[in-house]
């Protein structure tokens, strides 16, 4: 082989490794992109549980005002930390979520990971990103 061939030969190899490279982080970054958006349609999703709970009257199983509504009131699955009733996460495929009470109203806070473990609970140190 010739120096010029060789030369293409290396070129090649090097254009052909950052593409795989480049290909391979754009790959990560959509996948974290379509994680927080379904993160996005869940939030959107509780939030519209919590609306029409506040708006159902008692008898139907609603409640009066944003204090008295949890994940256990809406019929999520609740994952409880350290016993205490209050503090009940929602855990699904795409993150946790968590209910704050707020001045007139519910805050939703969302937290994903890239690997929720399979008994529901997240493992310390996968948190990635947060909504709210």
């Amino acid at each position: 082989m010739g120096q010029q061939q060789l030369i293409l030969l290396v070129l090649a190899t090097v254009i052909v490794g950052l593409a795989i490279v480049v290909g391979i982080a754009a790959f990560t970054q959509g996948g974290d992109r379509a994680n927080a958006d379904a993160m996005i349609q869940d939030a959107v999703t509780i939030a519209s549980d919590i609306q029409s709970t506040i708006r159902k009257p008692a008898p139907f199983g609603g409640v009066d005002g944003f204090d008295n509504v949890s994940f256990a009131v809406l019929g999520y699955p609740v994952t409880y930390g350290d016993g205490d009733e209050d503090s009940g996460v929602f855990v699904n495929g795409n993150g946790q979520f968590s209910l704050t009470t707020a001045e007139g109203g519910v805050v939703i806070d969302g937290l994903f990971t890239s690997d929720p473990s399979e008994d529901g609970e997240l493992a310390a140190g996968d948190a990635d990103q947060h909504i709210q």
